[in-house]
């Protein structure tokens, strides 16, 4: 697996994630946060990995790991958008509340393992399918403008 695609794979998934709810994790978090403001949280985990893959060197297990809970807090503080959809919104919130408790221990297993699917698992959260399409495409929707700056276009899906 090239370095772009395991950096992309750790980030992606919490990428997606946005923050959470469920079983009293970020049920508190807003629900009034600009397009703008919430995409802008989704993009800063994936330019930071981005740029590594760009340098040709991944970053150590344990910065990349405090990269990603730093981008969790930033997403639950920041929150979603009042139109996101209630399905969407608590993928959003399982999968934040996953990755929020992801240890140091694991992250690092699956991250030097270079197993994106591990590293998925751990950070994906427990949405049926539909939620998580229903975030997926409301990223694809709302974030495109902030995923085209980055170069590709595209945005990551799960």
């Amino acid at each position: 697996m090239s370095l772009t695609r395991r950096l992309a794979a750790v980030a992606a998934p919490v990428l997606l994630v946005s923050t959470l709810s469920g079983c009293g994790g970020v049920g508190g978090a807003p629900t009034d946060a600009s397009v703008e403001d919430y995409c802008g949280a989704q993009v800063g985990l994936l330019e930071y990995f981005l740029e590594a893959a760009g340098s040709g060197e991944q970053p150590p297990a344990d910065e990349a790991y405090d990269e990603v809970q730093s981008s969790i807090d930033e997403q639950e503080e920041t929150g979603t958008p009042e139109d996101m959809p209630d399905d969407a919104r608590t993928a959003w919130e399982e999968q934040i509340d996953e990755a929020k408790d992801v240890s140091e221990d694991d992250f690092t297993e699956a991250y030097d393992s270079g197993d994106s699917d591990e590293l998925d698992d751990l950070t994906g959260g427990d949405s049926d399918d539909e939620g998580a399409q229903a975030l997926a495409d409301y990223n694809t929707e709302a974030c495109a403008d902030q995923f085209a700056e980055l170069g590709g276009g595209d945005v990551p899906t799960p």
